[in-house]
């Protein structure tokens, strides 16, 4: 008599949960910092749609053969560039951007970013970064915009629908500069009040969207940071979307995550372009209304990624056994689900608490000690978490052995090498952290409650070791041992804001 065939069904059954439902911890904080108003019916059914539906849909959009492809010239060896999505990215987006309207905020600001972590734990970036996007251009048009066609853009993006959605794209990156974006050279003409840009920009995400923030510098501006302008350009010359909009699309990225998404090599030459904001503001404008809210993303993404990895390897070493034992017996074990559990606790943590003081520094036209402890945060949590999710998503796998470097059996081969982008977007660690000790210094932090404030209690130990670093800033050695402590204090404000709901 031959023995039954090994089934996985029962870690499959373990991991087919809805995401809201199986969260605790996101129902408790939304409790605390939604006001208190009943998300939870809502949420629950937006949880069930991500695992279910949408995880589906980001499954297929993930397969080798459905990447974004650039297609050149059409039958008739016209110029189009179109790039080719597969059907299940196209309705991805169709239901998170048209249907839900994810890609500008409405409703409570806690509830919204929600959804958004709720998705991103599919991991599917052909969606992820068009909200993020899409979020930022609509909020710089919002709070700068003066030309009939930025208010007309957000009214798109807002009355977006499953069969008519608008989403945005922000493209900065060029070739010699990196992150130096003082060092772009893309040339903004003015003729006669009519706008147009010329030269290449390096690293365009999300290519396939309608409308553009581009970044330009206008002729006769002065060189550095001062000189670049910021710019909305439509993708087409023409609602039938037949003729782009006075630029090439060169080639497409070949990536190390981030596949599903399309990032794009762009010359512009002669491009319509409409400024937003004062000319000589451009950069101040980008880094506040649009580069921040990508840099919130990308923590929802980091968080997000280890509570899906935090999921299936719980589901899976409760469900698998080796030497007589479930996997989750073993101490080793049990220490690298205690780890990822934690991480994710911290992470959602500072997301939850960084949307709310940011919304309080807006409200508040950026006045506050707490707009400066935001400041700060953010250019600290970016790099600390974003690494983290790298090594932890790591971790997870090997509690997998072989079945976790197995693309079919489960997304976090997937997820780790996202991440790994996720560490890069908007800026990277160095760059960050840099910045971080330079406001630190420039508007004098006061280490001892600074650090108080962050982390919910006294903490000598850590407000030392940041008093020796801004004694000497530039010294080489303080820049160093500022990147080691960054770790310690954001661990510390992650366990506040988690710790707070136990109380």
């Amino acid at each position: 008599m031959s023995s039954m065939p090994y089934t996985f069904e029962g870690f499959e059954k373990r991991i087919d949960t809805n995401w809201f439902d199986d969260d605790e911890l996101l129902q408790k904080l939304l409790v605390r910092y939604a006001g208190g108003a009943d998300h939870g019916p809502a949420l629950a059914e937006w949880g069930g749609l991500c695992s279910g539906t949408l995880r589906e849909l980001a499954e297929r959009s993930a397969l080798l053969e459905n990447r974004p492809v650039l297609r050149h010239v059409d039958a008739y060896n016209q110029r189009v560039d179109e790039v080719l999505l597969p059907p299940s990215t196209l309705r991805a987006l169709q239901i998170v951007e048209g249907q839900h309207r994810l890609g500008a905020l409405h409703g409570h600001p806690q509830v919204f970013h929600a959804k958004w972590y709720l998705y991103n734990q599919n991991g599917e970036a052909g969606v992820g970064c068009s909200l993020a996007c899409t979020d930022g251009m609509v909020r710089v048009l919002e709070r700068l915009g003066d030309q009939p066609i930025h208010s007309e853009v957000v009214r798109q993006v807002r009355d977006s629908t499953s069969e008519r959605y608008v989403h945005g794209a922000q493209f900065v990156t060029e070739i010699q500069g990196g992150s130096d974006v003082g060092a772009n050279v893309v040339k903004a003409q003015n003729e006669s009040g009519r706008w147009t840009l010329h030269g290449q920009k390096w690293f365009c995400s999300n290519i396939n969207a309608d409308y553009f923030l581009v970044t330009g510098r206008p002729t006769g501006a002065p060189s550095g940071p001062e000189g670049v302008a910021l710019f909305l350009v439509p993708a087409y010359r023409d609602q039938d979307r037949r003729y782009r909009n006075g630029y090439t699309i060169d080639r497409l990225k070949d990536k190390l995550g981030t596949c599903e998404l399309a990032t794009a090599e762009v010359t512009f030459d002669g491009a319509r372009a409409y400024p937003v904001g004062p000319l000589d503001r451009g950069l101040p404008n980008l880094v506040a209304h649009v580069l921040v809210p990508s840099r919130l993303a990308c923590v929802n993404m980091a968080a997000a990624s280890l509570r899906r990895a935090e999921r299936i390897a719980g589901a899976y070493t409760d469900f698998r056994s080796a030497f007589s034992k479930k996997l989750n017996e073993y101490p080793l074990v049990r220490h690298a689900l205690d780890e990822l559990r934690t991480a994710r606790e911290r992470s959602l943590g500072a997301v939850i608490e960084l949307i709310r003081m940011w919304q309080s520094a807006e409200e508040r036209a950026n006045e506050t000690v707490e707009a400066l402890d935001f400041r700060y945060l953010l250019s600290l949590c970016k790099p600390v978490l974003t690494r983290n999710a790298t090594r932890l998503l790591n971790d997870a796998i090997m509690l997998l052995g072989a079945n976790g470097v197995e693309e079919r059996f489960s997304p976090l081969p997937r997820l780790w090498r996202d991440a790994i982008v996720m560490e890069t977007w908007e800026g990277p660690h160095n760059v960050l952290l840099a910045q971080a000790l330079r406001d630190m210094t420039r508007f004098e932090v006061e280490p001892a409650t600074f650090v108080e404030r962050t982390a919910g209690e006294p903490r000598p130990d850590l407000a030392r070791e940041l008093a020796n670093i801004i004694r000497a800033p530039r010294d080489p050695a303080s820049t160093v041992a500022f990147a080691r402590w960054a770790p310690k204090l954001v661990e510390a404000f992650g366990d506040r804001v988690r710790q707070d709901t136990r109380g």
